[in-house]
């Protein structure tokens, strides 16, 4: 990373604005996505970390943005992804129904710890593993049995 950058990225870590905070974690959330390399496993680590630091500040409308725009990424640095994945379904749809980086352990945990609408998402993915339909099928809900 260049410099500048780093300082630009420096200098809106350090201003309390939201208005800092939106662009400071839209150029995180870039460095992840475009990176002309992808990020090593620390990067991502110390990049996820500051991303939910940031989300937690954000309004519901902005953490749905986040999780549109990282929802299918597999370079989307998994703690992030999983934080979106847990939060209200209004964000978490899109994370829930493509992201790569959800595994099977996490998907039957978020079936057995989320709303209903959690699960209805879940079941609604492709490719879910028997362990993860054999949670939805325990939920007894007959919107989730149905998408199965």
């Amino acid at each position: 990373m260049e410099q500048s950058s780093l300082s630009d990225l420096i200098e809106l870590a350090r201003d309390p604005n939201p208005a800092a905070r939106i662009a400071l974690s839209e150029r995180i959330t870039d460095i992840c996505l475009q990176a002309p390399r992808q990020l090593n496993p620390d990067e991502k680590e110390v990049a996820g970390h500051i991303l939910i630091q940031l989300s937690r500040d954000f309004e519901t409308q902005l953490r749905s943005r986040l999780a549109l725009q990282l929802a299918a990424s597999p370079r989307a640095p998994k703690q992030l992804i999983l934080a979106l994945a847990r939060d209200e379904i209004s964000v978490s749809a899109p994370v829930l129904s493509q992201s790569p980086m959800l595994d099977e352990q996490d998907l039957v945990e978020i079936v057995k710890n989320k709303t209903s609408a959690h699960r209805l998402t879940v079941a609604m993915r492709s490719g879910i593993t028997a362990a993860v339909s054999n949670a939805l099928v325990q939920a007894e809900e007959p919107d989730v049995l149905q998408a199965l």
